[in-house]
């Protein structure tokens, strides 16, 4: 996971993809770097990982007003015990959005 730190900021769709190794802090520092306005949900340790703090649910302190971490995830690539790589389009919009 050390090595799956790529963080990719799209300012204009205001969307980011962010791989399970970077940290909280690594991303709160790509975002500053690119936007005065957008932000991004999540909690206050630097240190935590994405995947980490994503896979559980993401408790933060702009929680009441944009919910949890994982409300704001439009999509994922995930890996499957096959080696197949699967996303939102493979897997269904309910499977990533939970509708």
């Amino acid at each position: 996971m050390f090595n799956l730190r790529a963080i990719s900021i799209d300012v204009n769709d205001e969307t980011a993809w962010v791989q399970a190794g970077a940290t909280l802090g690594e991303l709160y520092y790509n975002i500053w770097m690119r936007s005065e306005v957008l932000g991004f949900s999540a909690g206050i340790c630097p240190t935590v990982g994405v995947g980490g703090h994503v896979s559980g649910g993401g408790y933060g302190n702009m929680l009441r007003k944009f919910g949890l971490t994982i409300d704001n995830v439009l999509d994922a690539r995930l890996v499957d015990i096959n080696g197949r790589i699967l996303d939102r389009k493979s897997m269904g919009e309910r499977c990533i959005l939970g509708n």
